[in-house]
């Protein structure tokens, strides 16, 4: 059986859209509406081995109806290669958090010597 990742309520944070840009219930295929007064909307993230399933629901109710069939096809986890432009980047980043540091070791060390002297 699945775990449980997380289920959350109201609006959604990251929608998972349809191809025709709506996010839906996976039960009733109701479209999400953003603007809806009511909206008691539930995300699930559902992993397992090495994949997970994502779902949508309109109400708590579908959420249950979804549970109680066997899950879906999860879709594999797949694990990004690292590029030389990621590293790059990495080390562009980490050579300007070491800048910031000196920078703000220098700051310091003047300000002990201006009140000092």
């Amino acid at each position: 059986m699945g775990r449980l990742l997380r289920a959350d309520s109201g609006r959604h944070a990251v929608a998972m859209l349809d191809e025709d840009g709506y996010t839906r219930c996976d039960v009733c295929r109701r479209r999400y509406e953003p603007d809806e007064p009511s909206a008691d909307w539930l995300d699930i993230l559902v992993e397992r081995d090495a994949g997970y399933s994502d779902a949508d629901f309109c109400s708590q109710e579908h959420a249950a109806q979804w549970f109680a069939r066997p899950l879906p096809q999860l879709t594999p986890i797949r694990i990004l290669d690292r590029t030389m432009r990621d590293r790059l980047i990495d080390a562009c980043i980490g050579l300007a958090f070491v800048g910031v540091g000196a920078l703000a070791v220098i700051g310091v060390w003047t300000v002990i010597r201006w009140i000092w002297l």
